[in-house]
């Protein structure tokens, strides 16, 4: 089921990313499928407002790349660090365990950060492809982190 969620989350990521479609996508859609895999995959208990931070959290997230920090072009380190510690609010309530939290912010700012570094510098076709459906797919197989460590 983790597979089946990281594969919808990447596919309205990367429609969110799209012309033809609206960001959207990506900012409402992937914070659904990401509450869904924490409620009913992951089975991480907190009471209905920590989930609520949690989703208004990882929206703000994935609405900004911090482009105004660093030469005026996106951020991905930051954009996937500020991703991963949207679930703060599980770590305040003791659902899931500080070090989860904070080893997830940095393996998404690592990942996403480093493909975008790699797919720029090398002038990879269908970058943006790669780039979105990865980062989409990422988001929800990295909160497999959080489970089971409270």
């Amino acid at each position: 089921m983790i597979w089946f969620s990281a594969i919808l989350s990447s596919i309205c990521y990367r429609l969110g990313g799209m012309k033809e479609f609206n960001t959207k996508y990506r900012d409402i859609c992937c914070p659904i499928i990401a509450w869904i895999t924490v409620m009913f995959i992951l089975n991480i208990s907190a009471v209905w407002y920590i989930h609520l931070i949690a989703f208004l959290l990882l929206f703000f997230s994935l609405t900004t790349y911090w482009d105004k920090v660093y030469k005026n072009t996106d951020n991905f380190y930051l954009h996937g660090f500020f991703i991963g510690i949207s679930y703060l609010s599980y770590a305040i309530v003791g659902s899931v365990g500080w070090i989860a939290l904070i080893s997830r912010a940095i393996l998404l700012a690592v990942l996403m950060g480093v493909l975008n570094y790699i797919v720029n510098k090398y002038k990879i076709p269908y970058r943006d492809w790669i780039e979105e459906l990865f980062r989409g797919a990422v988001i929800i197989l990295t909160l497999v982190m959080l489970s089971g460590c409270s």
